[in-house]
């Protein structure tokens, strides 16, 4: 309501039967029969459980709505393109639009990227194997390896993993550090 009423007062946003520019009365008229309103949110369990509503989502937001190696065929007077179970639908392209707009975000909204093991490839495999490895045992850092004495990442990552980060996995020569790489960043974020 806080929104409805800044857009109104702002000009943005005019009654269909206001007369003016701007009638304060015909939008308070409104406002207090939204008010009156009883609002009831009805939101049932879904068939598949929270796992199949969570892959829906996950679908729109980290992907676009459809990529282009779905589109078959394209002209003024229909848009073809594969389904997600590889049938094919042909639809008008107005409405083609319609339903690819529904999943533009809104100005101001950046999609959601994971990197690492929640990356979309790693989801699947990676990822279930690094949950199966931290509920299958606890891990006890030896006390040359206590959080307050050393800080470099690669002795924490030989005592927790036995992966050498310093021997190459191609020819197991030790690596030569000339100079200490440069700290990784965060993802980019929307201006």
């Amino acid at each position: 309501m806080a929104a409805l009423s800044a857009a109104h007062r702002a000009g943005k946003l005019r009654m269909p039967d206001e007369p003016g520019p701007r009638d304060p009365q015909s939008f308070d008229h409104l406002r207090a029969s939204l008010f009156r309103k009883s609002w009831v949110v009805y939101a049932k369990r879904p068939f598949g459980g929270p796992e199949q509503v969570l892959r829906y989502l996950g679908r729109y937001t980290h992907r676009v709505g459809i990529s282009n190696h779905r589109l078959v065929a394209l002209d003024a007077h229909a848009v073809t393109f594969r389904t997600k179970n590889g049938k094919t639908t042909t639809v008008d392209p107005l409405v083609f639009l319609d339903r690819f707009i529904e999943h533009v975000l809104p100005h101001g909204f950046v999609k959601i990227r994971h990197y690492g093991l929640l990356a979309p490839s790693n989801i699947s495999s990676h990822y279930a194997r690094a949950r199966a490895a931290l509920t299958s045992r606890a891990v006890t850092l030896p006390a040359s390896l206590e959080p307050s004495l050393p800080h470099d990442w690669r002795l924490l990552l030989l005592a927790l993993t036995a992966i050498d980060v310093a021997v190459c996995p191609a020819c197991g020569a030790r690596a030569i550090v000339c100079q200490p790489l440069p700290q990784a960043r965060a993802p980019p974020v929307a201006a």
